[in-house]
């Protein structure tokens, strides 16, 4: 061979392997690049279902505390008896930290038991039940999910808030995505419509049991207002200042605010208006046959119980008359009047 040929050759050669060398860059960066938007495509499809994940234990919160308040109440009216002094009895690792009515309420929810029975209104509306379900899916490989705990507190007068810790191993059936980790969950339960136990405690009466109702707000009242609140049977927010009971101090027959529920409130959401009050219409308390001393005592439903005296008249309020003799006239105390910014109070 001719040095021409030979140099013919060489470069010839080197062309092909230039172009091999460029063909197999090019396959192994496509490569890279398919396995990059994979693992883009498995973290964005893990990140949405822990995100949904949350979400549905949101909701799954709600439902089963929405539940267990209604299995509480129900107990209280059957029984009468509080959950003053319960202590839980859990179903797993759990032990919530406190006794009372939030100790029963996170035994419901978790286990579906109270006094460590099983309560057959809860069936299939556990936490324990949602985390099966969900261990089920096939959407996303599942190694592990655990409930760690459920804290309850007021969020407001009107909402329990329900605070619970899920710990995840989750990973996508290509196993190029993975989350370990733990999520924390917020989930508010109405108390609105749930029938207020407090009232069957004092009265033993189930006639007079009242749902809970907010009153229409006003930044004054007078006799009217004050006749229609009677009547709606409806509820205010209380806070720190005026001690009404709680939610849960009303599932535990307590009459004043407790101050384990108000340091929780304000240690979690500082807020410390988390009491109610409503105006108990004693002209029905004497209709069922209850013990009254006319005309003495704020018609506010705990400190009427507590013999709160009601100092002050309104004028326009309603006068049930008895007798010739006896009449049930509104009264409230002065304290109460300032609050509600009340006209045509007569104090003495």
């Amino acid at each position: 061979m001719n040095n021409k040929g030979y140099f013919y050759t060489v470069i010839t050669a080197t062309l092909i392997l230039i172009s091999l060398s460029i063909i197999i860059f090019y396959f192994q960066t496509a490569e890279t690049k398919i396995e990059s938007t994979q693992r883009k495509i498995a973290l964005e499809e893990l990140h949405y279902f822990v995100e949904n994940l949350k979400l549905d234990y949101e909701k799954a919160l709600e439902i089963s505390g929405t539940r267990a308040g209604t299995v509480l109440i129900g107990r209280i009216l059957n029984s009468s008896e509080n959950f003053a002094d319960y202590e839980m009895v859990p179903c797993d690792t759990s032990k919530y930290g406190i006794k009372g009515s939030q100790s029963a309420m996170a035994e419901l929810m978790l286990c579906g038991t109270l006094f460590g029975e099983k309560i057959s209104e809860m069936e299939n509306n556990t936490l324990m039940n949602w985390s099966n379900s969900v261990v089920r899916r096939g959407d996303v490989k599942i190694n592990s999910l655990e409930i760690i705990n459920v804290a309850l507190a007021m969020y407001d007068s009107w909402n329990i808030a329900a605070v619970s810790v899920l710990e995840l191993s989750l990973s996508d059936k290509s196993e190029l995505a993975s989350f370990d980790g733990s999520i924390n969950v917020v989930s508010l339960i109405p108390i609105e419509n749930f029938e207020d136990p407090l009232y069957y405690l004092e009265t033993h009466e189930l006639d007079l049991v009242r749902k809970y109702k907010r009153c229409n707000y006003s930044n004054s009242a007078n006799g009217i207002t004050i006749n229609t609140w009677i009547n709606d049977k409806c509820y205010h927010n209380s806070n720190e200042s005026y001690n009404g009971s709680c939610f849960f101090d009303r599932l535990e027959g307590r009459l004043k605010l407790s101050e384990e529920y108000l340091t929780q409130s304000r240690a979690y959401f500082a807020n410390s208006e988390i009491g109610l009050e409503s105006f108990a219409s004693v002209s029905d308390l004497w209709m069922h046959n209850i013990t009254l001393d006319f005309g003495k005592y704020t018609w506010v439903d705990y400190m009427y119980w507590q013999n709160v005296n009601g100092t002050c008249k309104v004028t326009g309020t309603i006068n049930y008359a008895i007798n010739s003799t006896q009449n049930i006239t509104f009264r409230i105390d002065s304290r109460h009047v300032a609050k509600y910014n009340i006209s045509g109070a007569e104090c003495e």
